[in-house]
């Protein structure tokens, strides 16, 4: 099932038609962090940041719940703030 997951997304962005949106990369990283393999979800995570993507509460959440059914407590920071009228969350998953 992943298999055919990565291979859709590696048509989509070598396509250049259908780039990756939000609900892709929600997908993905979910797809990867309730497997269980956190490096890959990592590592997707970092390469939609780098294609122009930027998650919202649900990718936090998912990012989140992947790393607690982990048992992985220690791996996540969670940084909020408030800019303006806007509250801002960051996480690092490199820690």
């Amino acid at each position: 099932m992943l298999e055919e997951m990565e291979n859709t997304l590696t048509d989509m962005i070598e396509s250049g038609s259908s780039a990756p949106d939000l609900f892709t990369f929600n997908s993905v990283t979910g797809a990867y962090g309730s497997s269980g393999q956190q490096d890959k979800m990592e590592k997707s995570y970092a390469e939609f940041l780098l294609i122009g993507l930027r998650p919202d509460i649900k990718t936090f959440n998912i990012l989140i719940r992947s790393y607690e059914k982990a048992g992985v407590y220690g791996k996540i920071k969670v940084r909020f703030g408030i800019h303006g009228r806007k509250i801002i969350v960051s996480i690092d998953c490199y820690s």
